[in-house]
């Protein structure tokens, strides 16, 4: 699973999930392997590998071994992690998520490159990631990516 987290960066544990039903939920993809692997990197926020426990032992709520973290990039990076195209076949998309509840800091789901649902870290401490859904039902067939969003910079300009 992946997760976000954190004070004018993003946490993100990368387990996303499709399913109708916990019986029937898959893996879209994750970072498991310790690589964002198939995933483009654009920017300097998530210019590194995924982060484990060992780099912040102060994050919590993620699952599996490794998570996506701006937060060690400091405050002022901007980047982006754009999943590779997959076909909804479910009805939900279930994702961990924390973090800043900055505007420059989200995870959205694109289809055929326009976005359509975005979610924001919410929660009492960024440092936990907890689950997020998104009901994707209407889109069912389509192709889609995950992108997830960390510009700092532009909240600076703003």
């Amino acid at each position: 699973m992946r997760r976000f987290t954190h004070i004018h960066f993003l946490f993100f544990a990368g387990l996303f999930l499709l399913s109708s039903s916990c019986k029937s939920a898959y893996i879209i993809d994750d970072f498991e392997d310790g690589s964002f692997g198939k995933w483009v990197v654009e920017g300097s926020a998530f210019s590194y590998t995924p982060a484990t426990e060992a780099l912040d032992s102060n994050i919590s709520g993620y699952k599996g071994s490794f998570f996506v973290a701006s937060k060690n990039h400091g405050t002022t990076v901007n980047g982006y992690l754009t999943s590779s195209a997959f076909e909804i076949k479910k009805d939900y998309i279930n994702f961990l998520l924390g973090g800043t509840s900055s505007p420059s800091a989200y995870v959205e789901l694109l289809i055929e490159g326009e976005s359509i649902v975005m979610s924001r870290p919410v929660g009492n401490d960024p440092n936990v990631l907890e689950w997020t859904s998104w009901d994707v039902s209407n889109y069912k067939g389509k192709k889609a990516n995950i992108r997830i969003c960390a510009d700092f910079n532009e909240q600076r300009k703003g």
